[in-house]
């Protein structure tokens, strides 16, 4: 069995695999410039991707990695990275192949951090025993501060528009949208590092990341006190029939600059008339984001804040995460790392 990187000739095969085990019709199997933007790394001439083949050249099993430098070549030195797509054909007689895929990358990587976001129970097992860090991303949402009748949120009650009311900070901040010719210029670049975060983002990372994404619209908002930047938010409209909601996929900044940022956002609410805001999040405190407006979900309680919008379903769903990193620096986790905001219906 031959375990290397998925040449770019091979793309066919590959693609051939993951619709036949791992999902038909997957959005990379349809939509090859999502498949290109996300993983094709030209210079090398192979897809981030880990393949066992057979020697009659048939795929075994392939394991996806999405690292940072796909959308910034500098961050190619001591590299950040995502697991995607982890899969060996059902039945196989290659035992612990699953693992040679995985040390193989490993070897030829050697990333300062890898992780997964949107595991099953089964894989969180297997993570916890090679010593990963796991846990659930923690969803937190602000509501429209006028609405009475929701459609895409449910279980809604008085009591939360007044937690949401208590909670937000009185201390008033700007949100600022950028264009991208305007992203971070005449910041000093510093600014991205203060955080001391990993995975480590950059502007270019940023500009790659989300303005130029081959399907969807983002919005970056910038957080701004006394005249200054202190951080920056992306966000995207998701919509259902007539309603719409507006997520938060990343932030990269300082965490105290979200304090008093309630108000804005509900501003927002009110212009674009959706019916919250949401964001999945690991690593900030959640003191800072309470400090913002913010309620956490609970999954103890009957309030309903959908993520599956493609296709829509009105249920909550909970999104379990690995990691593991050779620093000791703080490590954040947000809905727009890994795979997890993507397209998943193609031409419909």
């Amino acid at each position: 069995m031959d375990i290397r990187f998925s040449r770019l000739e091979e793309r066919g095969r590959l693609t051939r695999f993951i619709h036949e085990h791992w999902k038909a019709d997957h959005p990379l199997v349809l939509d090859p410039a999502l498949m290109d933007w996300q993983y094709r790394n030209e210079q090398a001439g192979h897809d981030h991707f880990v393949v066992a083949v057979q020697p009659s050249g048939e795929l075994e099993g392939v394991l996806g990695f999405i690292p940072t430098s796909q959308f910034d070549p500098s961050l190619t030195v001591n590299p950040d990275i995502w697991l995607s797509i982890w899969k060996v054909k059902e039945g196989s007689r290659s035992a612990g192949l699953g693992m040679q895929l995985l040390s193989y990358l490993m070897s030829e990587v050697n990333p300062r951090s890898i992780a997964a976001l949107g595991i099953s129970e089964v894989a969180r097992s297997i993570y916890r025993l090679m010593g990963y860090t796991t846990g659930k991303l923690r969803h937190f949402y602000m509501l429209h501060p006028n609405l009475r009748s929701f459609q895409l949120a449910s279980g809604i009650s008085d009591e939360d528009r007044r937690s949401m009311q208590n909670e937000s900070s009185q201390e008033r901040v700007q949100l600022i949208r950028c264009e991208e010719s305007s992203f971070l210029s005449g910041v000093d670049h510093g600014l991205v590092a203060t955080t001391g975060a990993i995975p480590h983002k950059t502007r270019t990372y940023f500009r790659q990341r989300y303005f130029r994404h081959p399907s969807y619209r983002y919005d970056t908002y910038a957080i701004v006190r006394e005249e200054a930047p202190q951080g920056f938010i992306v966000m995207r409209t998701a919509k259902h029939q007539t309603s719409r909601a507006i997520r938060i996929v990343d932030y990269i900044g300082r965490e105290e600059a979200w304090i008093g940022l309630g108000p804005c956002l509900q501003q927002l609410l009110l212009d674009s008339g959706a019916e919250y805001v949401d964001f999945y999040q690991h690593g900030m405190q959640e003191q800072i984001i309470r400090q913002a407006g913010f309620q956490k979900r609970d999954g103890d309680r009957s309030v309903i804040i959908p993520n599956y919008f493609e296709p829509f379903s009105q249920e909550n769903v909970e999104l379990e995460f690995a990691y593991k990193q050779s620093s000791d620096r703080p490590y954040y986790l947000f809905k727009g790392d890994s795979d997890q905001d993507r397209p998943n219906q193609i031409g419909r």
